[in-house]
């Protein structure tokens, strides 16, 4: 798996956040092309909002429909995160949302289950689900 190397442009020159870890990767790739991309960081989905997602949202739908998690995030993830390209719909993987994005997600979900299954999913604050494993 390739790392994500965190860096900062000053004064036209890149800053990384873990010289170490670039330097090591740096290393690895000796003698081979590289690709480069330089574009704006954003701060990826926690852990934490995937096992809320998982252990509490879809795992409360879950309990009250029947239906498997599995089907109900497949479900969600056509109906919210999904656009046409061309005749074709292409649908999205909530592991390239960040964490803005994923919040405005599980909360399109939670307005979901609230409006058509008149079923009230708990804040994150009000529930635990440290425990459930991703």
């Amino acid at each position: 798996m390739t790392p994500k190397l965190k860096a900062k442009i000053k004064n036209g020159s890149i800053i990384y956040t873990d010289q170490n870890k670039k330097e090591k990767h740096i290393q690895s790739l000796e003698d081979c092309e590289v690709s480069v991309i330089i574009k704006k960081w954003r701060k990826c989905r926690s852990k934490e909002q995937n096992k809320y997602l998982w252990g509490v949202v879809y795992q409360t739908i879950s309990d009250f429909t029947g239906y498997e998690t599995e089907d109900l995030h497949n479900h969600f993830k056509a109906h919210y995160l999904s656009k046409k390209v061309g005749k074709l719909t292409t649908t999205y993987s909530t592991a390239g949302l960040n964490s803005k994005e994923f919040t405005e997600y599980i909360e399109k979900i939670r307005r979901f289950a609230n409006k058509k299954l008149e079923l009230i999913i708990p804040d994150p604050g009000e529930v635990d689900y440290e425990e459930f494993v991703i």
